[in-house]
C-alpha cells in the first residue's frame, strides 16, 4: 500500500515558563485559569531532503545499498510540520508530528540492485517515498536562572534546562519500479518492489532555552530512542535549534532547523529492508499561546 499524502499536521506539547503560583509573571505566563496550564499551538512549514542508504526486500547481496541520491530523491521540499505544547509549573507535556511526502523519476547512473529489483544503466527509474513522524514527550524543569528584570517587570535574561522522555513512531513506505528498456533483459524480471512499515520506540529529550527580555528566545530540543524485537529494529535521533521573537506575549515568530536520522532495519541480511539516513532542513512557524 502507498501513502501519496499522510498529514500529521500538529500535536500537543507545551511551552511557557511558568514558575510558582507567588511569581505575578508566573501568573500572567500561565493565563487566569482554574487549571493553570498553558497551551502553545506552532504550525510549521519544514523545508526538507532526504538523505542515505536504502535497501529493499529481497536483496542477494548485503551492498545491495542504493544512495537517494542515484534515485534523484535528495531534493527538498516543503512539508507539514507542527506542534501543541502543555505546561504547568515546570511540567511541560508535549505531542508533535511531521509528514514528508515524493515521487521522483531518474536515469540511472549505472547497473543497480534494490531488493529484487535490477537496474541497468541508462534505464528510468520511479520512487515513492513516503513516512510520517508521531511523538509524545514529557519534560521536567531541572536547572532555570535569571538575571534582572526591566521596568515593567519582565525579565532581561532567563534560562531553562528541561529533561524528560516519551515515545515515538514512525511510519514508511516505499515503492520503486523500473522501466525495462535495456536490450540485455529476457523479460521475466522483477520489475517492482515495494515496503510498507512503522516503528516504534522510547525516546529521551532535552531542551535548553535562553530568554532575552523574554521577547527573544534561542533553543535547541534534542531526542533519541532504540527499539529492538527479532530482526526487526530501529534507532533515531532528533536535534532542533531555534530562534523565536515574541512580538506579543501571546504570539511567537520562529525559524529553525530539524535534523532526523534514522536508522531502520526489518527482515534478515542480505533480503532485508534497511534504511540508514536522514530528513533535514529550515523550517519557519507561528506559535499562538493560550
Amino acid at each position: 500500500m502507498r501513502f501519496r499524502f499522510f498529514a500529521i499536521a500538529c500535536a500537543i506539547a507545551t511551552s511557557a515558563s511558568a514558575q510558582d503560583g507567588t511569581d505575578p509573571r508566573a501568573v500572567e505566563q500561565i493565563g487566569n485559569g482554574a487549571s493553570g496550564w498553558t497551551i502553545a499551538f506552532t504550525p510549521r512549514l519544514w523545508y526538507a531532503g532526504p538523505a542515505g542508504d536504502v535497501n529493499l526486500p529481497g536483496g542477494t547481496l548485503a551492498m545491495d545499498k542504493v544512495d537517494l541520491d542515484d534515485l534523484n530523491m535528495d531534493s527538498p521540499r516543503a512539508t507539514p510540520y507542527g506542534e501543541l505544547k502543555l505546561q504547568r509549573g515546570k511540567l511541560r507535556i508535549a505531542l508533535g508530528g511531521s509528514v514528508f511526502d515524493a515521487s521522483n523519476t531518474a536515469t540511472s547512473p549505472r547497473t543497480i540492485a534494490l531488493g529484487s529489483v535490477s537496474v541497468f544503466s541508462g534505464e528510468t527509474t520511479r520512487l515513492d517515498f513516503s513516512t510520517w513522524t508521531a511523538e509524545a514527550r514529557a519534560l521536567y524543569e531541572v536547572y532555570s536562572y535569571r538575571d534582572g528584570t526591566t521596568a515593567d517587570g519582565r525579565n532581561t535574561l532567563s534560562a531553562r534546562v528541561l529533561v524528560g522522555g516519551g515515545v515515538r513512531v514512525s511510519s514508511i513506505d516505499l515503492d520503486f519500479a523500473v522501466v525495462p528498456t535495456d536490450v540485455a533483459r529476457i523479460g521475466t524480471e522483477m520489475t517492482a518492489v515495494a515496503y510498507d512499515g512503522t516503528f516504534a520506540e522510547p525516546i529521551l529529550a532535552g531542551a535548553l532555552e535562553l530568554d532575552l527580555y523574554e521577547r527573544f528566545m534561542f533553543s535547541v530540543n534534542a531526542t533519541g530512542g532504540a527499539f529492538g524485537t527479532g530482526d526487526r529494529t530501529s534507532a533515531s535521533f532528533t536535534v532542533e535549534p531555534a530562534l523565536i521573537w515574541h512580538p506579543q506575549h501571546n504570539i511567537g515568530l520562529e525559524i529553525g532547523y530539524k535534523m532526523h536520522i534514522y536508522r531502520l532495519k526489518d527482515g534478515v541480511e542480505p533480503a532485508q529492508f534497511e534504511w540508514s539516513g536522514s530528513i533535514a532542513g529550515l523550517y519557519a512557524g507561528v506559535s499562538i499561546r493560550f
